[in-house]
């Protein structure tokens, strides 16, 4: 019975291993902190290609700072031309400020699960209509 519990401990580690470890994470700069957006505006400065296989995880990560309310979301697209908001999609974060996060700092890391497509944008846009912000964010996607 032991040998038997050994055997599916190591077939269960591998399995989990494999799961983990199978591809590789890529990290792409949406906003490296350097631009401001403007009051009511919106940034969008890099549209993300998939070409190859993506295993469906995708995460941001970043801080706003800036006095303004940030809104992220996901627009996507079969062409890389024309870019919509799906149907149905929710905003990826929304309110978000430089007091917000879970240590109050504007920092976040969140998982979101955008619709299939071959190409992805992220857009960034200030919501109070008054003040700017100035974005810092990466996307993780496997």
């Amino acid at each position: 019975m032991k040998r038997i519990t050994f055997f599916l401990g190591i077939a269960l580690a591998l399995m989990v291993a494999g799961n983990v470890s199978a591809g590789t994470v890529k990290v792409q700069t949406i906003a490296a902190g350097a631009t401001a957006v403007a009051a009511g505006h919106a940034y969008s400065p890099v549209d993300v290609s998939f070409g190859g296989a993506v295993e469906g995880y995708f995460a941001l990560q970043g801080t706003i700072a800036g006095s303004g309310t940030a809104k992220i979301e996901y627009w996507t697209s079969l062409d890389g031309t024309t870019f919509r908001e799906p149907t149905g999609a929710t905003d990826i974060i929304s309110g978000f400020t430089k007091t917000s996060g879970p240590a109050s700092d504007g920092k976040f890391y969140v998982q979101f699960f955008p619709d299939f497509a071959q190409y992805l944008r992220i857009v960034i846009t200030e919501t109070g209509g008054v003040s700017t912000i100035t974005p810092t964010v990466k996307l993780l996607y496997k």
